[in-house]
């Protein structure tokens, strides 16, 4: 009976070896990506100008154009930085030949992972952040006197009216506030679901607006000892079909606030009314018949005179127009002070500080 006992023990410890060694084996591991070290390859890549230690960190089975287009837009433009996000992502910094500063924007790797490594399996938009023109799409480069244009819109249409009208902005009327970078970068998407992913919004967000001009840099937790750039970005939805007169004058427009924002900063919280005027006053010394309306317009609102136009007017489909006006106005009156410069660097920095255009009554006349 002892022994019989013995017998059956050891039975049943064998059978329980056999399933552990047959049905409940332990699934293998994937490897986890080392998003820091991918992301120092790749700038070595490059910076080395070295297609194919590029194309290696890719998965095999990556989409090849998609590889190629990354490649080939990379090889037009100067990237210094790339900096891991602690896993979650990359800042990438990077220039167009020629510009001032260095633009930042935020990106995730997508990864392929198998139980030895992890490869690239594309580079997309960072949600919630503006994607750079070079992720979204095909990218060329034409440079235009003082402009530098990039996008795979339509740069030759844009090229020669984007040099007439920043030759303007500086021997305009308000020359001693504009101070234009070597090389200004205006970004020409080439179709509205670029532009959305470039701004990190819907068309509908920019509603009648030909173009965006902005400090290019999305943040990161890198530090960035060179100053982002200003930039202006082309709506296609709007400005694709625009005359030539009414481009030139968007144009006008932007590069007054992109040679006004590279040295005063955006405006202090309320004075929107400041860097909108100073940019439709410049706009309005371009086009007698635009000044004309402007004026009209002003002389048939006069109710709305009172404190300057709120940040939000500019936003209001009802009272933009009338605040574009009004502050274009007033900004004129300051442009003839000979401290002007001063007057209108402090209404544009100090928020709450009133302009003295007392005479603005004459006109409702």
């Amino acid at each position: 009976m002892t022994r019989g006992t013995g017998r059956g023990v050891r039975l049943l410890a064998a059978a329980m070896m056999l399933g552990v060694l047959g049905g409940c084996s332990v699934p293998a591991r994937t490897a986890v990506p080392d998003s820091d070290v991918t992301a120092s390859s790749v700038l070595a890549a490059l910076q080395a100008d070295d297609q194919n230690a590029f194309v290696s960190l890719f998965a095999p089975d990556a989409d090849r154009e998609r590889v190629a287009l990354l490649w080939q837009n990379f090889s037009q433009i100067e990237v210094k930085t790339i900096t891991d996000q602690d896993g979650d992502g990359w800042q990438i910094g990077w220039w167009v030949p020629g510009e001032d500063g260095l633009a930042t924007h935020l990106v995730a790797p997508r990864w392929q992972c198998d139980v030895r490594d992890c490869l690239l399996e594309d580079i997309v938009q960072w949600s919630g952040s503006p994607a750079p023109i070079w992720l979204v799409e095909a990218v060329t480069i034409h440079r235009a006197g003082p402009v530098t244009l990039i996008g795979g819109g339509d740069l030759d249409g844009w090229a020669s009216i984007a040099e007439r009208s920043a030759d303007f902005v500086v021997k305009s009327q308000a020359s001693q506030l504009i101070r234009p970078g070597e090389s200004l970068v205006i970004e020409v998407p080439a179709d509205p679901s670029s532009f959305a992913q470039v701004m990190d919004a819907t068309v509908f967000d920019f509603a009648g607006t030909g173009a965006i001009t902005w400090i290019a840099d999305s943040g990161g937790s890198a530090p960035n000892e060179e100053a982002a750039p200003v930039r202006i970005v082309i709506n296609p939805e709007t400005a694709e079909t625009a005359s030539t007169v009414a481009r030139y004058l968007l144009l006008v427009h932007e590069q007054t606030h992109a040679a006004t924002i590279n040295w005063l900063g955006y405006p202090a919280a309320g004075q929107l009314w400041v860097s909108e005027g100073l940019a439709e006053a410049v706009m309005l010394q371009a086009s007698p018949e635009s000044q004309q309306r402007s004026k009209t317009m002003l002389a048939d609102a006069c109710e709305f005179f009172g404190p300057p136009p709120s940040d939000s007017d500019f936003a209001d489909t009802v009272r933009a127009d009338v605040a574009y006006a009004w502050s274009a106005a007033a900004v004129t009156e300051l442009l003839a002070d000979p401290d002007a410069t001063a007057v209108i660097s402090r209404l544009w920095t100090e928020s709450g500080s009133q302009p003295d255009v007392g005479s603005s009554q004459v006109w409702c006349s």
